[in-house]
């Protein structure tokens, strides 16, 4: 008989996990140069798809290896990432290189530089079936070391929201609203416009639009004293009927400007 007043004592173990674990389908993927064709396939998966990306430089894929029984062995392409040659003028990059590319005195050998050295992530697109498991940083870090180049940049509006760049081994320069873009935001928040809408052109300009008329018309005059201080022209000063298209020049260039990213190579050597 066993008494009621008896304790049994129980050791539950856990197994410890050193480390993050990966997805088993990471190693599934190999990624190799391709053609500016398998762009194509997956741009409508990015969210600037309308737009192409400037000169193209090298194009690298992300290829899903899978075994089918009946098919046998196949690839599926999963990832792009697309590198063009840089702008000729970034204000960001000559801070971020102390001004190595600053056209100085003899601009053409400053342009040389430029293309020898630097090459510009454009787009970096990944299936939405596959996003989640690290492959954008994949796509960037084993390709930048690829290209050619003492610097890698980019210029990314989701650079807030999604730090790949910056998990791939890129530096973040934050970016900064102009003195004047910040007048025309306090405007907005004088005629209880909050700045949370301001990243959505469309909600913008719908608010802007149900605005008392003369509220509408002080948030518009100093959006186009922002634009004539931007321009450094004199030529917007009177409002104009179109003025739904200049706050999407406002906001692209003024107010919702892109963070800049930059990686130095650390094994180049000039040619």
């Amino acid at each position: 008989m066993i008494s009621s007043t008896a304790q049994t004592s129980v050791r539950i173990r856990y197994p410890t996990r050193s480390g993050k674990r990966r997805c088993s389908l990471v190693g599934q993927v190999s990624i190799r140069r391709c053609s500016y064709r398998s762009y194509k396939e997956l741009s409508a998966f990015h969210y600037r798809a309308g737009n192409a990306p400037a000169v193209v430089a090298d194009v690298f894929g992300a290829f899903f290896k899978r075994t089918d029984r009946r098919a046998g062995k196949s690839e599926r392409l999963v990832g792009i990432i697309v590198y063009a040659w840089p702008a000729l003028h970034l204000a960001t990059r000559n801070k971020a290189t102390r001004g190595r590319y600053l056209p100085g005195k003899n601009a053409s050998a400053a342009c040389r530089r430029l293309n020898r050295e630097v090459k510009t992530i454009a787009r970096v697109v990944v299936d939405p079936q596959f996003r989640g498991i690290g492959l954008a940083v994949r796509l960037v870090a084993e390709t930048m070391p690829s290209v050619g180049a003492l610097y890698v940049e980019s210029l990314a509006a989701m650079g807030k929201v999604n730090p790949f760049f910056e998990k791939a081994g890129m530096t973040r320069w934050p970016s900064r609203v102009s003195g004047h873009g910040e007048k025309f935001i306090a405007a907005l928040r004088c005629v209880g416009i909050g700045r949370e809408i301001i990243p959505s052109t469309a909600r913008l300009e719908r608010a802007i639009a149900d605005l008392p008329e003369g509220q509408r018309e002080l948030v518009i005059k100093q959006m186009y004293t922002a634009l004539d201080a931007y321009q450094r022209t004199w030529t917007s000063r009177e409002i104009k009927h179109d003025w739904p298209k200049d706050l999407k020049r406002v906001s692209a260039n003024m107010l919702n400007r892109p963070e800049y990213f930059i990686w130095r190579n650390p094994a180049w050597q000039q040619p």
